[in-house]
């Protein structure tokens, strides 16, 4: 056995099936077990600085994204824009989901898969299906699920300023701010995004299979999350009528 004992809870994985359950703390089941309890990877200090150098990456990356986007007239960027758009875009995925693998690695655990998925069958998306995650301490989840969308942000930071250093143009100011304008949509905490799940490690929180099982504000942002859904799939189905009408 493997077992996370956090607060009022206990998360324990059979090492043999690789079953994860959780269940409420107790000492009599702890006293009866023989397992081997979970310690956090990342130190007090460690995590504080990452926080600090995490939430100012991340807010830098949102502000000059709103702020250039909000300046580029879109009417006047070419299509071979849009294509280096998509190159960029593909480079930073791969780098949020490596980011991903790799701080999963260095705290001793692996990866179940890897690989591509339509989130709620409209939104394409790479994953790395992380169970193990559970058995893992709150400042460990969240530096887990933050450290792509930071990796994201640092390497859009270098690209504000790489193209206002060398006055690239607005189609390069285009590239840079539109991608991270779409990244800090990851940030919100709705649709299964890494602020959602960040989100649930600060609270100590697990989201149940079922859903009536989990806590009101967790059946909340799921609701708001099938709302934002059934909304752009009407806005897209009206978008392809008025095309074909």
């Amino acid at each position: 056995m493997e077992i996370l004992r956090e607060d009022a809870k206990l998360v324990i994985k059979n090492k043999v099936t690789g079953r994860i359950m959780e269940v409420e703390n107790s000492d009599d089941l702890t006293s009866h077990l023989d397992f081997d309890s979970v310690k956090p990877k990342v130190s007090g200090v460690v995590f504080v600085l990452y926080c600090i150098v995490s939430g100012c990456a991340i807010a830098g990356m949102i502000v000059l994204g709103v702020w250039w986007a909000l300046s580029v007239d879109i009417s006047r960027i070419p299509f071979v824009a849009w294509i280096v758009l998509a190159m960029y875009s593909t480079v930073q995925t791969l780098l949020h989901e490596a980011s991903h693998y790799l701080v999963f690695l260095s705290f001793g655990r692996r990866p179940d898969s890897i690989g591509f998925k339509m989130n709620y069958y409209l939104f394409p998306a790479f994953y790395v299906r992380m169970n193990d995650v559970h058995l893992l301490t709150r400042p460990d989840k969240y530096v887990l699920h933050t450290v792509g969308i930071t990796v994201n942000a640092i390497v859009s930071l270098a690209g504000f300023g790489i193209v206002q250093t060398f006055s690239m143009g607005e189609s390069a100011r285009f590239v840079v701010a539109w991608y991270a304008v779409a990244m800090s949509y990851n940030c919100l905490p709705v649709l299964n995004s890494d602020g959602f799940k960040a989100l649930l490690a600060i609270t100590g929180e697990n989201e149940r299979r079922h859903f009536s099982d989990n806590p009101l504000w967790i059946r909340g942002i799921v609701v708001v999350g099938y709302i934002i859904v059934f909304l752009y799939t009407a806005r897209i189905a009206v978008a392809v009528i008025r095309w074909f009408a």
